[in-house]
């Protein structure tokens, strides 16, 4: 993310006004953000249907639910993704991917 104090200083150095490239240096850490987060959804999607037992107990507890429909089987992953906050989709991701160990 882009350091806002800093480019939040120079507008108001700047008589209150963002110039050009303070706003394509917030606009740019937008996008690259955003792709990061494509990747650490879709890898937590492919995860979490293939192995639910990486999810909490309740809802592995409604994958098991769906049965055999895949459909309803991902839609249970969709819900379970979509109520993660940004931080916590993080974390999760760093506790199933990350090799280092730590």
């Amino acid at each position: 993310m882009p350091n806002f104090d800093k480019v939040h200083n120079r507008f108001r150095l700047n008589g209150n006004r963002y110039n050009r490239e303070d706003l394509k240096e917030v606009a740019y850490s937008f996008i690259k953000e955003g792709l990061h987060f494509e990747k650490i959804i879709g890898d937590l999607f492919g995860v979490f249907l293939d192995r639910p037992e990486c999810m909490p107990n309740e809802w592995q507890d409604k994958v098991t639910a769906a049965g055999k429909d895949k459909n309803e089987k991902a839609r249970v992953v969709c819900d379970y993704i979509a109520g993660m906050t940004d931080r916590y989709a993080k974390v999760e991701h760093a506790r199933l991917f990350d090799l280092r160990g730590e």
